[in-house]
């Protein structure tokens, strides 16, 4: 059919077509949209839905009044110009493609695909209004973030102080009348009833966590003395959450504080462990072994000891320390390094960050009353065996102290371990050389046996092991036999030996 159309023709020709569709939608056919139809289509569909077309077109023979625009002579396209079809239809196109296209159109072609894409806006905007809203998603809009990232928030636990328990109970034999908070974190330790911290030196640990804003407490002395164990009894005490991380110069500031993660394209911040201990309200950290600590991450730390929050470098976010943290750091040396070389890897460290600490306690080994009220606890042991058990480790610790054994360094763990195995049926020397002989330089080795010797009847700990009463028989009627010393092969420098 030999049909022209003017601009306002076709403009309203493409109008009575949306609405005479709207209410037979089923008489053009499936698929057909009016801003990618061909003429031949728009045709088509027009006398589908019963539109006289006379009514919108212009007779072939007759030509149309040329508009002002027709007068002048037509911009030239830089190409050949496609209709609208043909370039919609290729979904492969790139959108500066299709742009080329359309900006390669004659004017009033151009016109025409302009007024049409105002024109399918319209519709869109009109069913988007008419569309139940329970049934709309949101989209994203520029600058708003489009994916789940962690929330540092989420982990933290509501605490609440619940009741308060004397000083004396958290601590017993301490001289001190004041009221401890107890709150109800339940990631709190379990307590050990057996871990009886020294009376003079629990003081100052108390009056230090129980100012309103908790100094920094840092506790040193040698290996097995219980440094590791206090703050997690204090924190099993008072019902707080207890935070261990021990440091060591493969530690990074990104593992201890935190780094930069991205998800979906988007970028946070995530908490490394020591942040994490710091959002969480009434937390006791311990920072174990912070001498064997990189530089930078000691600095880091500094800076929030001091002013108690963390400044993200990449965002600038200040991350603040919760309510009520307190922060205990727990070292085999004094901070000023190891001459001794019983502790690798440690260094001198900063003298800004000690003097951050509002206390710094030396930790050293139990009495010898509580040593083998330990012992006994712990292993099930008969307290006679444990106290004879305890005097050989005293004796081995003077020994060091004296700079006869450097390394021999003894603790209440040896004792246990050491009394376990004898529990088991194992030797006494044999026990004393796999839990602390073997690891001990030749020289010191051979001291530990002479302790041995010179302060251990073997007769008498078999019997107090066996729970029996032991008398020291007459120096004058004991056997030969029963001595517990083995003599040398007769080189008269050779050290005694027992069996």
């Amino acid at each position: 059919m030999d049909i022209k159309f003017t601009s306002k023709q076709r403009s309203a020709l493409l109008t009575e077509i949306r609405l005479r569709m709207k209410e037979e939608p089923t008489k053009v056919p499936a698929g057909f949209q009016t801003h990618t139809a061909s003429k031949a289509e728009f045709i088509d569909a027009a006398q589908r839905l019963g539109i006289d077309l006379n009514e919108y077109s212009t007779p072939a023979e007759i030509k149309p009044p040329r508009s002002r625009l027709e007068t002048k002579p037509r911009l030239q396209p830089i190409a050949k110009s496609q209709p609208v079809t043909d370039w919609t239809a290729d979904t492969e196109a790139s959108l500066e493609t299709k742009t080329d296209a359309v900006m390669q159109q004659p004017i009033m072609d151009l016109r025409q695909s302009v007024l049409d894409l105002l024109t399918e806006k319209t519709d869109l905007l009109n069913k988007l209004a008419t569309r139940p809203t329970d049934n709309v998603v949101a989209m994203p809009v520029a600058g708003q973030t489009v994916v789940d990232v962690p929330d540092p928030s989420d982990d933290v636990r509501d605490v609440q102080q619940t009741h308060t328990i004397p000083a004396k109970t958290v601590f017993k034999g301490i001289d001190d009348k004041r009221d401890i908070p107890v709150f109800n974190d339940i990631t709190s330790p379990a307590v050990d009833p057996n871990y009886v911290p020294d009376p003079k030196l629990a003081k100052a640990f108390l009056s230090c966590m129980s100012r309103q804003v908790a100094g920094h407490v840092f506790l040193f002395g040698p290996a097995g003395t219980g440094k590791s164990s206090w703050p997690r009894y204090w924190a099993g005490m008072t019902g707080r959450s207890f935070w261990p991380m021990a440091i060591s110069d493969d530690t990074t500031v990104d593992e201890f504080f935190g780094s930069m993660a991205a998800r979906g394209g988007t970028t946070y911040w995530q908490d490394g462990l020591f942040l994490k201990a710091c959002r969480q309200p009434y937390a006791v950290i311990l920072i174990d072994e912070p001498s064997a600590g990189r530089a930078d991450v000691m600095l880091a730390l500094n800076g929030v000891l001091q002013d108690r929050e963390f400044v993200v470098p990449q965002t600038g976010e200040r991350i603040k320390v919760a309510e009520g943290v307190q922060i205990v750091l727990a070292d085999n040396t004094n901070g000023r390094g190891d001459a001794t070389g019983l502790y690798a890897g440690t260094k001198q460290m900063n003298n800004s960050l000690l003097s951050r600490m509002a206390a710094k306690i030396r930790v050293g080994y139990p009495s010898a009353e509580q040593e083998t009220k330990v012992l006994s606890a712990q292993t099930g042991a008969p307290k006679p065996f444990c106290k004879a058990v305890v005097k050989f480790m005293s004796e081995c610790r003077k020994a060091h102290d004296r700079g006869e054994a450097p390394t021999l360094t003894v603790s209440l763990r040896e004792s246990i371990n050491m009394t376990l195995l004898m529990l088991d049926g194992i030797d006494p020397v044999e026990a004393a050389d796999i839990v602390i002989g073997n690891a001990l330089e030749p020289v010191d080795q051979e001291t530990m046996h002479q302790v041995l010797n010179t302060h251990v009847n073997l007769d008498e700990w078999s019997a107090l092991l066996a729970g029996q009463d032991w008398t020291p028989p007459a120096e004058d009627s004991q056997p030969e036999e029963n001595n517990p010393v083995r003599q040398g092969d007769g080189d008269p420098d050779d050290a005694p030996w027992s069996v």
